[in-house]
């Protein structure tokens, strides 16, 4: 299932086609927002962009641009480079810099192998923090791991 929210009327249109969202019927909409759009499948990319372009229907994703590892998703890869526009949402490590990177905590430490997306069987939690800091943290070096 893959779930999109339309504005703006404010409804949450599902699609019960994840395979194919050109198939469903998206004319007359003005807006298709995707959050954790990081989880989209490269195809789906692609049909988000023929979607603008076909449609002429603007749409706009929310996700994460890399994983625990600094690596990036499938998903947000296509989307940097199809998006006629990427815009980064700015945050503060509590060193003061940028924080660009994800870590992974289990039991309160940092983990940096693994699978890419954990859903089931793992308690995980994550933490938005810098460059310096998540090197500083594979080192083995402490690091304020709360918010």
């Amino acid at each position: 299932m893959f779930v999109i929210s339309l504005i703006p009327y404010l409804t949450i249109f599902v699609a019960n086609n994840p395979n194919s969202l050109l198939s469903e019927s998206l004319y007359g909409l003005d807006f298709i927002l995707v959050d954790e759009a990081q989880f989209l499948e490269v195809h789906h990319v692609d049909e988000l962009a023929d979607i603008v372009d076909i449609l002429g229907v603007t749409v706009i994703c929310y996700g994460l641009r890399t994983d625990f590892q600094g690596k990036l998703f499938p998903g947000s890869k296509r989307l940097f480079e199809v998006s006629d526009e990427a815009v980064g949402i700015s945050r503060q490590c509590s060193c003061g810099n940028e924080k660009i990177y994800n870590m992974r905590l289990e039991d309160g430490k940092p983990v940096f192998e693994g699978e890419q997306v954990l859903i089931d069987g793992v308690s995980a939690t994550y933490r938005a923090v810098c460059r310096k800091c998540y090197k500083e943290a594979m080192k083995g070096r402490n690091i304020n791991t709360e918010d």
